[in-house]
């Protein structure tokens, strides 16, 4: 009986494992999807931030250009010349 109670925690573990994998590979019941044409809440939550990004990234180019004289484009900070720069040595390696 003792040597049981030392074997019930190891049979524990691949138990579980299985029965984790049993729930994952079942088939999920999913919602039923919504008409082509119609967006649902989380889309068009989606949309606004996306058009909200679009309004901050513009909203930038033009701060970034009034301060330097330059189109947000062409400022080496926003990356324009990266592919020109030159690897920086990977030390760690």
């Amino acid at each position: 009986m003792d040597k049981l109670l030392y074997l019930l925690p190891a049979l524990a573990c691949p138990i579980g494992m299985g029965a984790c994998m049993w729930m994952m590979m079942r088939p999920r019941r999913r919602r039923q999807a919504p008409q082509p044409g119609q967006l649902t809440a989380q889309d068009a939550e989606i949309a606004s931030l996306r058009a909200e990004i679009d309004q901050l990234r513009a909203a930038g180019g033009a701060l970034l250009a009034a301060r330097t004289g330059t189109r947000g484009e062409d400022h080496p900070a926003r990356g324009s010349d990266r592919a020109n720069r030159p690897a920086r040595p990977r030390s760690w390696l």
